[in-house]
């Protein structure tokens, strides 16, 4: 009906866009569980049934029809038996104005077997509020509108999954949440612990024919319930509650710490002067993609990102041309036991400040393809590697890597190889030395304990993906999500030992460094070969470390 020039419909089809997107939305977080209609398979699926509308091997008792500009005959004269049969029809907003597209008598006596409503969430929603299996309200009395749920029989019981949406945009602070969940029916429940693999006890009690449970929940968890059937002899279950322990001791951690690198430090080499064959080097540096692609035009074989299939499909054709590159290293420092990173270095001429490099691999660097050759010593002040590679239609130019014992000052585009630190603060890893390392970071702390008591280390700032907590070199645990902290268990007096492992992201060492689009998620080749303004030659790296002091609190037992 829609379909046309956007001049004339483009309003028109983001309106009906819009209009299916906020009943689905309404639905989903007003915790109605519904399926759509298919009006070109409901013939062959419809069951005539004495209950309710049968599709497939579902029966339902109510059926919305939200805005619908035009139905099928086919579904008009199925709704028109249902709703005769008792079944309940919900027009929201506008009537059908057509069937099959075509005005027709029979829409006035079918818009009135059904109740009409205002396309509004608050309207659908208290529509179907006997049609309800679960309703969560906050503490203060509002609906929660940030879970989805899945409600399913199985075996004699019932489960229910509820999870959030919403994801959390404030990541160093906890945010519980309590809610009262109340499921139609009245069951003995059990929390299925996803995290843990525990079976556990739940807190809950019995109301006007629902089943009543209080939890507080942070943005990353979820609840997973066995529901069984069954009404306990007792209508109330409580779990036994605690006093609140008295605390002995906190210790924030704000000076620098020892720690260990889980491999070298790297130093990325992404831009270099550039010529192609034996012409001369290009005056000024360049990314390596973008390089790579004007020496590829230069000899005639256009850019990488323009070929229209995967380098295997293309005829293995012996390179005919070669790509130079020469690169910068700034040092502050002398240097040895460097390590260079690149792929196929056995086809490759290398040379060192005019040293030849041996190009036999001796390891890899995270990816068995990037192998590791030794480097000649670094010399304080400039050096100058050259590469020189095969060019052809199957090649493809990566970005190279030093990889040793060191530090990297990054002032703009400028790299220096400078001093490694001796200490490491809770902050970015990128700001002391490390902007392009992206391994695991160990964090050694110590801590007294006065006396035998309880205690807990939290880590509510951090950047990577988790946190691994180790304890004396035995006891150990994850610090992934909210609320950030890991219960210490007993411990006894002395000294302990406290190890803080940062598990690194490769985005440092390997992300499109150089794409300028804040927010754009998407990632394909393109991300790494940006131009105009989504290149920039400054580098997007992400902060990555334990950003905030960690906090050790001790308890009486």
């Amino acid at each position: 009906l829609r379909f046309g020039p956007n001049d004339l419909t483009a309003d028109a089809k983001a309106q009906l866009e819009e209009n299916f997107s906020n009943i689905t939305s309404w639905l989903l977080s007003g915790l109605i569980d519904f399926e759509y209609i298919c009006e070109s398979t409901l013939p062959n699926q419809y069951k005539p049934s004495a209950k309710g509308l049968t599709v497939g091997e579902m029966t339902y008792e109510t059926v919305i029809i939200p805005a619908c500009e035009t139905l099928r005959s086919t579904t008009v004269d199925i709704l028109t038996d249902f709703a005769k049969r008792g079944g309940k029809i919900i027009f929201v907003g506008d009537e059908p104005a057509y069937v099959d597209a075509k005005p027709s008598d029979i829409l006035a006596d079918f818009c009135s077997l059904g109740r009409h409503i205002s396309f509004s969430k608050t309207s659908v929603l208290k529509a179907l509020a006997d049609e309800r299996d679960i309703t969560v309200k906050n503490s203060n009395g509002t609906s929660a509108d940030n879970f989805v749920y899945a409600l399913r029989q199985d075996n004699g019981c019932k489960w229910l999954f509820l999870a959030h949406t919403n994801k959390n945009h404030c990541l160093d602070v906890s945010h519980p949440q309590w809610i009262e969940l109340r499921i139609k029916g009245e069951h003995t429940p059990a929390l299925y612990d996803t995290v843990s693999g525990e079976i556990k006890p739940i807190a809950y009690t019995y109301e006007n024919g629902f089943t009543v449970i209080s939890q507080k929940l942070y943005i990353y968890d979820s609840l997973l319930l066995r529901l069984n059937e069954e009404k306990t002899e007792r209508t109330v279950y409580s779990l036994p509650k605690r006093a609140r322990p008295e605390i002995i001791l906190q210790k924030e951690y704000r000076m620098p710490v020892d720690f260990i690198l889980s491999e070298p430090n790297v130093l990325l080499l992404d831009t270099a002067r550039y010529a192609a064959d034996d012409q001369l080097y290009s005056e000024i540096e360049d990314e390596i993609l973008r390089a790579e692609n004007i020496v590829r035009n230069s000899v005639g074989l256009g850019n990488r990102i323009s070929r229209p299939v995967q380098p295997y499909m293309i005829e293995k054709t012996p390179p005919v041309h070669k790509i130079r590159l020469l690169y910068t290293v700034y040092s502050e420092i002398d240097l040895s036991g460097a390590l260079l990173a690149m792929e196929t270095p056995e086809v490759a001429d290398i040379r060192f400040n005019g040293q030849p490099v041996d190009n036999a691999a001796i390891g890899y660097f995270t990816d068995k393809s990037i192998k590791t050759l030794r480097l000649p010593e670094i010399k304080q002040g400039e050096n100058v590697l050259e590469i020189t590679l095969p060019l052809g239609e199957r090649t493809a130019t990566e970005w190279c890597y030093i990889l040793g014992d060191f530090g990297v000052k990054l002032e703009g585009t400028k790299k220096t190889l400078v001093a490694s630190a001796e200490k490491l603060g809770f902050g970015s890893v990128t700001s002391a030395g490390m902007p392009f390392y992206s391994g695991n970071v160990d964090y050694h702390l110590t801590f007294d304990v006065p006396e035998k008591c309880r205690g807990t280390i939290k880590v509510n700032g951090y950047r990577g993906a988790a946190v691994r907590v180790t304890l004396d070199s035995e006891k150990s645990g994850i610090i992934a999500y909210e609320p950030y902290d890991f219960d210490l268990g007993e411990l006894t007096a002395g000294e302990h030992k406290l190890t803080l492992t940062l598990y690194g992201t490769r985005h440092n060492s390997f992300g499109a460094l150089h794409d300028a689009n804040y927010g754009d998620n998407w990632y394909g080749e393109g991300k790494w070969r940006t131009t105009g303004e989504s290149f920039c030659y400054e580098y997007k790296i992400r902060d990555m470390g334990i950003l905030t002091s960690p906090v050790i609190t001790l308890f009486k037992e």
